[in-house]
């Protein structure tokens, strides 16, 4: 059975819709992180029936994100624009590699809600970059994602649930990364896993012309099954 060691980091991310309603006014300063993006190795080798990480980021909409990929743990190393999901992971024959995106969400409830989902599904050793961010948990069999656990995690939450605005998956296949060139580089569509529906007052000037008047828009934000943008992976390939 052959097996190989991957490290997995994101060189950038472009979503069509981050979550937010059109014209709406987020916080987008620096060192906001209101996007989560989670991964998955689905039995990667004996022992290890999931490993899953999170890093965050803050993607506006239809604007790429760019990680600096030098340091696994950001360009500082402080994990402060961290691209790293998965160092020196051995991947025993191949592992479905499963990625969601979380909508835009105030980074501090966000933290919470990571927070609180890893310490209820944590039955291994958790690595964590400096100040405290999740990069790798040895977890139990799930159904879904950690996307999805944020999901649950937030409902009942103001002023409202994360939605996860993106998934895509990925096969690791040993044999055929120890065939290609490190680092190889992978672009996987965002696709919706659900139609988020949203309704909002646009100030609109009426046919004709005339003085700017508040109308009523519904729009969906994402359509299940459709892209939603796509995501740059740099893959380190050794052998185990």
């Amino acid at each position: 059975m052959p097996n190989c060691k991957v490290t997995v980091m994101v060189e950038s991310i472009n979503v069509i819709s981050n979550g937010d309603i059109p014209k709406s006014s987020p916080n987008h300063s620096g060192g906001v992180k209101n996007n989560a993006i989670s991964a998955s190795l689905i039995y990667p080798r004996g022992g290890y029936p999931q490993i899953s990480s999170i890093i965050q980021a803050d993607l506006e909409s239809s604007v790429l994100y760019n990680f600096t990929t030098a340091d696994f743990f950001g360009p500082n190393g402080d994990g402060v624009n961290a691209p790293g999901l998965f160092k020196v992971e051995e991947i025993d024959d191949y592992a479905p590699l499963r990625i969601q995106v979380t909508a835009n969400t105030n980074a501090g409830q966000l933290s919470s809600f990571i927070g609180k989902v890893f310490s209820g599904l944590l039955t291994g050793g958790v690595k964590l970059v400096p100040g405290g961010q999740v990069v790798a948990a040895v977890l139990g069999a799930l159904t879904g994602g950690i996307g999805d656990l944020i999901t649950n995690e937030s409902k009942g939450s103001t002023p409202a649930p994360v939605a996860v605005i993106g998934a895509a998956t990925y096969t690791l296949d040993a044999a055929t990364l120890l065939s290609a060139v490190s680092p190889l580089r992978v672009v996987l569509p965002l696709i919706a896993p659900k139609t988020i529906p949203a309704t909002w007052i646009e100030m609109q000037a009426p046919p004709g012309g005339g003085p700017l008047n508040p109308v009523t828009v519904t729009r969906d934000l994402t359509t299940q099954g459709q892209p939603n943008g796509n995501i740059h992976l740099l893959i380190n390939i050794s052998p185990a």
